[in-house]
């Protein structure tokens, strides 16, 4: 695409409040559009919950992106905009309005729609709140996302170099009574004498694990889940991270060694309904080592 055409293209916009896997999930779809339709994409991920930007710690290679900046600029000058996002919606992060099922996008809300089988949008900007559908094939996302070089050199010299087995302890924003112990008992059940490590959002939780299992070790021995108590905690906010001396970016870089440390595992033991274990166990299927390296 050239710079003449590059400013024609629709602009999609992925804003989020959830997640990391679900954030993963979402842009995956949002790439797919625009390998479909040669658009351009705009990554907003400074809401509560992430409160980072997204180039903070990746790059997009082999697709065009733009800064929100230029997408605001754009709908000043009254570019059309799909759905009821205006310009403050868009300026903001998601809130009970924008997290409503009126701004997921026609483009990006069925089964048909993430297909490519319904019109392409007319409207110039397409916006999305994270919460739309989308499908279950990852390698655009593989082939298109890469780490910063500083954070992709972190999460390879935690990389075990020999067959192991990774635990992954569901995100403790969703656990439900009893998984834990329902894990344990499956555990048992399991023989391996590949070194075994564990990972989560929760130190409570790796702790039971831990005492239960002895010969599990935690990957990130240092990490800050082992130093908070208390909710899961990417749902802590950057002002309660203070109190720890941590940052946003802090545990985002930690959430990126768990996550590619589970894809590398040669065994992993987890819930199938957390996505984050579920992609994880996708990625591990395809050429995920891309994203660890420079474009």
């Amino acid at each position: 695409m050239t710079e003449p055409e590059y400013r024609k293209a629709q602009v999609v916009v992925m804003k989020s409040s959830q997640g990391f896997a679900d954030r993963l999930g979402t842009l995956n779809q949002c790439l797919l559009y625009c390998l479909k339709y040669h658009a351009v994409i705009c990554v907003d991920w400074e809401d509560t919950t992430w409160d980072l930007p997204f180039q903070d710690l990746f790059n997009l290679v082999g697709v065009y992106s733009v800064p929100k900046a230029k997408v605001l600029e754009m709908i000043k000058q009254e570019t059309s905009v799909s759905g009821k996002w205006t310009y403050e919606d868009v300026e903001s992060p998601l809130n009970e309005k924008t997290l409503g099922d009126d701004y997921i996008g026609d483009w990006i809300k069925t089964d048909d729609a993430v297909r490519f089988k319904t019109e392409q949008p007319t409207e110039e900007i397409l916006i999305t709140n994270g919460r739309g559908m989308r499908l279950n094939d990852y390698r655009l996302v593989c082939a298109t996302l890469r780490l910063k070089p500083d954070v992709a050199d972190i999460v390879k010299r935690h990389l075990v170099k020999t067959d192991s087995m990774m635990i992954h302890l569901r995100g403790s924003d969703r656990k439900h009574e009893g998984f834990l112990e329902k894990m344990m008992e499956g555990f048992k059940t399991i023989q391996s004498w590949k070194p075994k490590y564990v990972i989560g959002d929760n130190k409570e939780m790796m702790e039971k694990w831990i005492q239960a299992f002895p010969e599990c070790v935690p990957y990130q021995p240092c990490a800050s889940v082992m130093k908070l108590d208390g909710k899961a905690t990417h749902l802590l906010t950057a002002e309660e991270l203070k109190n720890y001396g941590l940052t946003k970016r802090d545990l985002h870089i930690e959430t990126l060694v768990d996550f590619f440390g589970l894809v590398n595992a040669k065994e992993r033991v987890g819930m199938t309904d957390s996505h984050f274990f579920t992609l994880a166990c996708a990625f591990g299927n395809i050429c995920w080592e891309n994203m660890l390296e420079e474009e």
